[in-house]
Parts: C-alpha cells; structure tokens; sequence
C-alpha cells in the first residue's frame, strides 16, 4: 500500500489477508499509526478494514496488546496445544526446532532472493517464525522480502 504520506510501513501475511501497518505523518505534523486489513471480497477487489491510532493512544494501546499476549502465554495448557495443533495443520513444523541444515538453506534462499512468503511454504513454518530465524541470524528483513 503505497501512500505519500507513509514514513514506516510493516506487512503481515496471514492466510487470505494482508496487514499493513503504516506509521503515517498527519497535515499538522503529528505521527499516527494506521492498521489496515486487506482482504480478496470474492470478486475482482479487495475489502479494507481500517484502525487509526493517534500518537497520544498508541503507547495505551501497546500497554494493552502486550498483557492480552502475556495471558494468552499463561493461558490454559489446553488452549495452547489446539492452537499449536491448528496452525500446524497448515504449517506442520511450527513450532519444533530448526535443524542445522534447515538453517543454512533458510539463509541462502534468503539470501537468493526469496520472500519471507515463499520461504514459509518451503519450510512448513509460519512467516513469523521465518522472520525471527532470519533475524536471529542477523539478516534484515525489507518490505521486498514480506
């Protein structure tokens, strides 16, 4: 999503959706976060969904998404494991260790061009985990590669 006034922009791929969150400049000056959900209608478009957080918010709402994660990590042992069983339905390594070979591949396809996308589906992984992996290795992770 390309806007002129976009300073900062992060992509999240997930399933049929993208996310887009943009730090944005306003006329006035002051910085704002836009989230934006994009998603294929059916038809020949996409649907938007759209939340704005205004720089005086944004730290209240960070506040707020870091303990509904902190509960989700403490949530019930149950909970957790048919989670871990739902997204290892479409990524079957979640969420076990990474060989030593998978690593080395991983960097030099990344290496060769490949998006964190791609890479996701060779290595049966979410591109979340494919993003930490890669940074753990001290690759950085552009727009191009999302």
């Amino acid at each position: 999503m390309k806007n002129q006034n976009v300073t900062y922009t992060e992509r999240i791929s997930a399933r049929n959706r993208n996310y887009f969150i943009d730090l944005k400049k306003a006329s006035n000056g002051n910085n704002y976060v836009m989230i934006t959900e994009s998603k294929p209608n059916g038809e020949e478009g996409y649907d938007y969904i759209k939340m704005i957080l205004f720089q005086e918010d944004l730290f209240r709402f960070q506040t707020a998404f870091d303990k509904v994660v902190e509960k989700f990590e403490k949530s019930d042992p149950k909970e957790k494991s048919d989670y871990i069983e739902k997204v290892q339905k479409v990524y079957p390594n979640a969420f076990t260790p990474w060989s030593k070979e998978d690593e080395t591949q991983l960097i030099e396809l990344f290496n060769a061009d490949s998006t964190v996308e791609q890479l996701s589906k060779h290595f049966l992984r979410t591109e979340k985990s494919i993003v930490a992996r890669l940074q753990k290795n001290g690759l950085e992770i552009g727009l191009q590669a999302a």
